[in-house]
């Protein structure tokens, strides 16, 4: 067993990081896809994925904004990433029905599975409710011939309780 299926198998996922990768292996996308950067250094290492990174999830660092509140430290992490395929050739009618059900609908379900890995770790916040997480079909690396679906979340998390 690998260092990482070790970590992905702890069932105390700690931090969002764990609950992140656990998440995402859950959803039944590869362990090496999930990539971790801003948009502009992403746009500059696009080319360097292999067909069969597909398909690759990117997550934008994120952020907090904490409170301590009844002797918890709650913390608010939006959540910003992609999660999209390379389609094996060239399309000029990427609005058509094929592509939808062939390519943004399959990443659309794995962003749903995603998040509902991830809202089922022990450290995000149960009181918090109700989540909200915006999936949006994605066209912005049409000229890499890449299709998928973008995603926000808002996430509360407990982190330490005192």
């Amino acid at each position: 067993m690998t260092e990482l299926q070790e970590r992905l198998d702890d069932v105390s996922r700690k931090t969002l990081l764990s609950c992140v990768e656990w998440a995402h292996v859950q959803a039944g996308l590869k362990t090496g896809s999930l990539k971790f950067a801003k948009l502009d250094e992403f746009n500059a290492f696009i080319e360097s994925f292999n067909f069969n990174d597909y398909p690759a999830h990117l997550l934008l660092p994120f952020g907090s904004k904490m409170v301590f509140l009844n002797g918890r430290i709650k913390t608010l992490m939006p959540l910003q990433g992609w999660i999209f395929t390379r389609i094996p050739q060239e399309t000029n009618d990427f609005r058509s029905r094929k592509v939808e059900e062939t390519y943004l609908q399959p990443m659309r379900k794995y962003a749903k599975d995603f998040f509902r890995n991830l809202l089922d770790c022990n450290i995000i916040d149960q009181e918090e409710t109700p989540v909200n997480i915006s999936i949006q079909p994605e066209y912005a690396f049409l000229a890499s011939g890449l299709f998928g679906v973008s995603y926000n979340a808002d996430i509360h998390v407990l982190e330490q309780v005192y």
